[in-house]
Parts: structure tokens; sequence; C-alpha cells
């Protein structure tokens, strides 16, 4: 007997994203609902799938191996249901896990207002997919391609800068930097464990040998460790904009900023935009995010 799909869908979803919240926001049921449709799964199969930590979920070997057969087998399901009964006012984005919590999903009331019969599904996920055999319409990618086949324009810029909470930004702002970064703790993303580095090399501010960082395994994560006091840690556009317009971070007065990707729209240059897609699109190139060099001026 085959597994219900429900349970291989969230499977993927995780799969996909590496986190169960964003594999709930995907699949359109709650953490917990989907922690319970992958167990059933693994019982259902006599072998874990996921391997569970701190950070999130990663494939086992066996998952790997599963994966690679399930995840086009669903798609392929999804595009013969679209084939035969085809859904116009959808549209989906893949979009990483942190853009997409971080900055998208908090600016979407505005597109839902003007575009209230328009369903839009999140894709979350750090994985590249291929916009044309998945049925995806628009891609947030962050680099600068080339992508063969696609089309791709700039977004915004991902700016890195260091900052702070309230009472600690208070507390420090008036010290020089040297002062600031031999007594206040730093904080590491270890995704990107080149970032301080990369940071002062292009600002030219000096960083204490030796340092003794903070980890923590995500931006996200980050984010919310300097939020509560945890120490500075290295802020990214557009990620950290909604917490900087409403006082959660403070860019810290005596540092500099440094330019160190962009975001790209991606869509497949061979389909034909629809209403809803042309719509959509419009209202992203809208609603490019400026830098915070721009929004000081």
């Amino acid at each position: 007997m085959y597994p219900p799909i429900q349970n291989l869908r969230a499977f993927v979803a995780v799969a996909d994203s590496g986190q169960f919240r964003s594999a709930a926001e995907r699949v359109g049921v709650s953490e917990s609902a989907v922690s319970h449709q992958i167990a059933r799964l693994e019982a259902h199969l006599g072998v874990q799938l996921l391997a569970r930590g701190r950070n999130g979920a990663h494939l086992t070997e066996a998952g790997h191996l599963f994966y690679s057969h399930i995840a086009n087998a669903l798609r392929e399901i999804e595009a013969g249901l679209l084939a035969i009964k085809p859904q116009p006012n959808r549209i989906t984005l893949s979009a990483p896990p942190t853009l997409s919590s971080l900055w998208l999903a908090p600016n979407l009331a505005s597109f839902y207002d003007a575009h209230p019969l328009i369903d839009l599904q999140m894709i979350a996920t750090n994985r590249v997919c291929n916009l044309k055999t998945e049925m995806i319409d628009f891609a947030l990618r962050r680099g600068n391609g080339p992508w063969e086949g696609y089309q791709h324009e700039f977004f915004c810029t991902e700016d890195i800068f260091p900052v702070a909470c309230a009472s600690l930004h208070h507390q420090i702002r008036t010290m020089p930097w040297a002062h600031v970064i031999e007594h206040v703790p730093l904080i590491m993303n270890d995704l990107h464990p080149e970032e301080w580095e990369q940071w002062s090399a292009i600002t030219g501010s000096p960083l204490p040998k030796g340092a003794n960082f903070r980890h923590f395994g995500s931006y996200d994560q980050v984010q919310a460790a300097i939020m509560g006091d945890v120490g500075i840690g290295m802020a990214r556009t557009p990620l950290c904009l909604e917490a900087l317009s409403d006082g959660r971070l403070y860019r810290l007065d005596h540092t500099q900023m440094a330019q160190t990707n962009s975001y790209q729209i991606v869509w497949n240059a061979e389909r034909r935009l629809l209403p809803p897609q042309k719509a959509f699109l419009v209202w992203l190139r809208a609603m490019k995010p400026t830098s915070c060099e721009e929004q000081s001026r």
C-alpha cells in the first residue's frame, strides 16, 4: 500500500526548506501536523528519513534516496492536475526561507489588498528550483546568474553591517569601535562564517584577533539573538529592514555598510505571463527595497 500523499508532500516540503515551520506554511497545515505526517511516513517505511536538530532538519542517507524519487513524482502529479484543471489565479514564488519570513510575508498585505482573488503560494527553500519542470512562476534568488533559459532582473542589493538591540546600542553608541569590539560579544552566522572578515576587508574596520564569537545556525536565529541582547551581529538587507524601521534593531553609528551580493527576480522566459502573473510582477517591482543608505537621505 502506498503512503498517503499528504505525508509525502510534508516530507518533500521539509526536505526542500530544512525547516518544519516553512514546510507547514507551504502545505497549509500546522508544524505539529507536518511532524506527525512525517512520523507516520517513517513508520510506514520503517526507516528514518529526517534527522531533527536545533537548527531544523536534514535528510538522512535513506531520506536522500527517497527524496530523489518522490520529489519529481509529486511534481509530475501536480503538473498533471494543473493540465486537467488549471488554476489561473494561482501564483507560485520560490524564495529563500529567511527572505520569505522576514521581508516578503510582512509586506504581502498590500498585494492581497489590491488583488484579493489571486492566490499566492510561497515555496520557502534554499534549493535552486527548476521553474519550468516544477511549474513555479517566479523566484527570488541571491546572485547574478546567469540562469540560461530564464528572464531575470535586479531586485535589490544585499548589504551587511553590524547592528544591536536598542538597549545595547544606547550603551555603546558613543564608544570608539575598537573599544566596542574588544568588550561586546560578537555573533556569528554559521551559514555565512566569512561575513565578518568580508565586512572588515571592505570597510577597513578592524576586528579583534581571536575574537570569541557566539555561533548561531541561520540568519533568523542571528537576528533574534541580536534583539535578545546576546551581542552585536551582522544584519543583512532586505532581511533586517522591518526590524530597523520599528526599532528592534539599530545600526551602529560608527560603522559602515558593505555590499556583498544582490537579489534577482527570475522567471521562465519561454512562458507567457497571464494577468495574475503580470500583476504580481508589477507589485514586486514596486516593492523593491531601498538600501539603508537611501532611506537615510
